[in-house]
């Protein structure tokens, strides 16, 4: 599992994501001499985006959490942005535009695929629309999403494209009663031919327990 740590505030940059989406999309980054060149892609992408939308993702003392429960992960919505900016930037190459797809799951206390597999170029106005304004949740099924984005991608095997997951999260599972991180890594290791990268945001304040910064 790839991760990649942003701090509360910090704005999502364009660059981190579009550096993302070239690993994602196949570009090979090589030195010659001292300059750099980036080869094109030679396979499709079907990425699966997880948006954590658990109540610890939330400004503190949110309306629709129980005291506590909202910590302020992510209180500006950058899961939010980052999901779009990936359906925005997606398929850097012409030649594969027609044959990257990308589908969205909303996480919290159930796993709701709120945007199906589809092809990008479907898929730029629509993906911003199916994320927008989320209602927080009580619970993190980190296993459940996991789960369900690996069923999605492995049932489209026979397409030919690189299968990713990209996991917008603060990574705080809950209930941990069957996800402890050993429980999630070793679903990882099950799927080793499907890369997680995880975008992890987290809120740094003393108020929060130092086991849940992780």
């Amino acid at each position: 599992m790839r991760i990649l740590c942003i701090p509360k505030r910090l704005v999502v940059s364009v660059r981190l994501l579009l550096f993302i989406g070239l690993i994602l999309t196949g570009f090979t980054i090589r030195k010659v001499g001292f300059a750099q060149t980036i080869e094109p892609p030679n396979r499709a992408v079907d990425l699966m985006l997880i948006i954590d939308n658990s109540c610890s993702m939330y400004e503190a003392g949110h309306p629709m959490c129980g005291a506590g429960n909202s910590i302020g992960s992510d209180p500006d919505n950058l899961r939010i942005t980052g999901a779009n900016l990936f359906a925005a930037r997606m398929a850097f190459s012409e030649a594969l535009q027609s044959q990257d797809r990308i589908g969205v799951i909303h996480m919290g206390t159930q796993v709701e695929v709120v945007y199906p597999l589809s092809p990008i170029e479907q898929s730029r106005e629509a993906v911003p629309l199916a994320v927008a304004d989320p209602n927080p949740m009580g619970g993190t099924q980190v296993i459940g999403a996991l789960q369900k984005a690996y069923t999605i991608l492995q049932a489209e095997s026979s397409s030919g494209n690189r299968p990713a997951i990209v996991f917008l999260t603060d990574g705080v599972p809950y209930p941990t009663q069957g996800q402890s991180f050993a429980e999630i890594e070793a679903l990882v290791r099950e799927n080793s031919n499907i890369p997680v990268y995880l975008l992890l945001l987290q809120n740094f304040s003393p108020n929060v327990p130092e086991d849940e910064i992780r």
